[in-house]
């Protein structure tokens, strides 16, 4: 006869791997939705072909294309950003692939896994099919983060880094977090900014010097990784005019009006978190909080229609904004029929 607890844990078992089939099903399909058929169209378009060849190269070889400055290309800071350029390169050289071809492998891969790991993070608040509408909150947006580029390899493993940052910051894994937010910052230099979400998370008014040390303890470990990328890589980084930035983005959103990108994922994610700031736990405010403070510095140094770099603010904001929906969606429930 078997024992019932082994039946219990063989049935809770089952119902795991359910669970994971189903989930990922889900993000399986819309990584090959966002990544095969928009990416298609968009970043890996045929007519881009040479210029992402281009950038590939000036890369490896830290030399803007065709004798110009970084700037001129749009690629101020990229050439720090080497590090996926280089798995692509290698990988691309051990298996004798189409350098496109494992780009585009990469996406799938981190797109994927950032998905998933999206949805056992909201786990930490959410039962199964509340943390599955956050993960379609994201894939709704995805489509957005595919616009107005056509060689940015790191958005989707920066994707799956800060996913994992936030799993492990919620479960107060701080050696882990420090190991992510390190080869995130490696990844793309802007992840700095990721130590503050310890202190927005833990800081308190009677236990504010912990946290505040962990936080300068950690970013500092952050700001030699761009030191030394910086020491190795020098050049490409070019003077920002934050009055023209600030213009240029005005610009920007003036003319595509309600069809910006930055007003659809931030209107949306921002309506939800009001929603559900009452009901959503402290945790997911001060999230909530931290990822609108980042989008700052999107805002005064960089074009902040391309949404797809602010990966990290869309991740915090998250939480809050699924929170939002679910006690939108239950007060629905709980009024009475008409």
């Amino acid at each position: 006869m078997l024992n019932p607890i082994d039946t219990l844990c063989r049935l809770s078992q089952h119902a795991r791997l359910r669970e994971f089939i189903a989930v990922a099903m889900v993000c399986a399909v819309s990584t090959v939705i966002v990544t095969l058929i928009i990416g298609d169209l968009t970043v890996y378009a045929e007519e881009n072909a040479d210029k992402r060849q281009q950038m590939h190269t000036a890369i490896l070889e830290n030399t803007p294309p065709q004798g110009k400055a970084w700037e001129e290309w749009g690629a101020n800071n990229l050439n720090v950003r080497i590090a996926v350029v280089l798995l692509v390169e290698n990988v691309a050289a051990a298996t004798g692939e189409d350098r496109d071809f494992v780009y585009r492998i990469v996406d799938l891969v981190c797109l994927f896994a950032a998905l998933v790991f999206t949805y056992y993070s909201l786990q930490r608040w959410f039962a199964a099919l509340p943390a599955l509408a956050g993960v379609l909150i994201v894939c709704t947006l995805l489509p957005l983060t595919m616009l107005d580029h056509y060689f940015h390899p790191w958005d989707r493993p920066i994707l799956v880094l800060w996913a994992a940052m936030i799993w492990c910051l919620t479960r107060q894994q701080l050696f882990a977090f420090a190991c992510v937010y390190v080869l995130a910052v490696v990844v793309k230099l802007d992840s700095l900014m990721g130590a503050g979400m310890i202190w927005f998370a833990y800081v308190r008014r009677d236990d504010w010097l912990r946290p505040t040390l962990i936080t300068a303890g950690i970013g500092f470990l952050g700001l030699l990784s761009l030191g030394a990328l910086l020491l190795a890589l020098p050049g490409g980084q070019e003077p920002i005019d934050i009055g023209r930035q600030l213009a240029r983005n005005g610009e920007v959103a003036a003319s595509l009006g309600i069809a910006y990108p930055p007003l659809l994922v931030y209107g949306l994610l921002a309506l939800l978190g009001l929603l559900g700031w009452s009901s959503g736990e402290p945790m997911m405010r001060r999230l909530f909080a931290f990822g609108l403070v980042m989008l700052i510095p999107h805002l005064l140094f960089t074009n902040f229609v391309e949404v797809r770099a602010q990966v990290g603010s869309v991740l915090c904001l998250l939480p809050l904004a699924t929170q939002g929906l679910l006690a939108s969606t239950q007060a629905v429930r709980a009024s009475p029929a008409q």
